[in-house]
């Protein structure tokens, strides 16, 4: 079994500038969350998901210890939920967005209350399928899906209110460019350093690629959140007030 350490930035290194080094705070090691691929942070505490299963089941984390301490569970089966993020009245998002072979005519959202019953919302890309690893929800509860692209990512949002199973279409509404990395041991060479893997809220911009996070505040003026060499890979990442948690799997 993978232990998924949590991490966070330290101070600024001299020799780095705009990077943090990280720092382990604890180590997830529940086996239900042997691959940790949704990481997201609520008050005090720490929400999970693993990639993979039959149902939804999303696990509060003890931020201290990363022990579990709470969860919630839906019935749906996801396709292959990718991402988690926390919407502004605590509402869990699950982002059933994974497309590796890119022939889904549906991707999904599964938005888990803390009270009340789950819902499912199908959604449908304007320029046909991608493979999505990231999914920011902001300030109003309006989900972001980033796709998981070599170079530039497509950043989109539902044209409208959600249309409960619809699908609802999806609009292109801009896209992100991020520059290489200098990480060495990366688990799948250098266009792993480009894709984005993973999201944090819709007051911050914090993407995960798969050996670092970059935490921006402005689309300008940002920091890079960056693993050490072979340390893993970066499949998760949320923000906790002035820092990012970063799941490394």
């Amino acid at each position: 079994m993978a232990l998924a350490p949590v991490t966070v930035p330290s101070a600024p290194q001299t020799l780095l500038p705009q990077t943090l080094l990280p720092q382990t705070l604890c180590t997830v090691d529940d086996p239900r969350l042997n691959e940790l691929s949704g990481l997201a942070v609520d008050g005090d505490g720490l929400w999970a998901m693993a990639d993979g299963g039959r149902r939804v089941q999303l696990l509060r984390l003890d931020p201290d210890t990363c022990a579990v301490v709470e969860s919630r569970t839906a019935t749906v089966d996801p396709y292959d939920a990718e991402d988690l993020a926390v919407g502004p009245d605590g509402t869990l998002w699950v982002g059933d967005t994974g497309d590796n072979e890119q022939r889904r005519t549906t991707v999904a959202l599964i938005v888990v209350p803390p009270r009340g019953e789950p819902a499912l919302h199908r959604l449908t890309y304007p320029d046909g399928p991608h493979d999505a690893e990231a999914l920011l929800v902001d300030a109003r509860g309006v989900p972001t899906v980033i796709t998981k692209s070599v170079g530039a990512a497509g950043i989109y949002q539902p044209e409208g209110p959600l249309r409960g199973q619809g699908p609802t279409p999806l609009v292109h509404v801009a896209d992100i460019t991020l520059p290489t990395s200098t990480t060495q041991g990366g688990p799948v060479g250098g266009f792993g350093t480009r894709t984005v893997t993973g999201a944090g809220n819709g007051h911050e911009i914090v993407r995960s690629t798969v050996d670092r996070g970059v935490h921006q505040r402005t689309p300008t003026a940002g920091s890079r959140c960056q693993l050490t060499p072979r340390e893993g890979t970066g499949t998760s990442i949320a923000p906790a007030g002035a820092v990012a948690a970063v799941g490394v799997s």
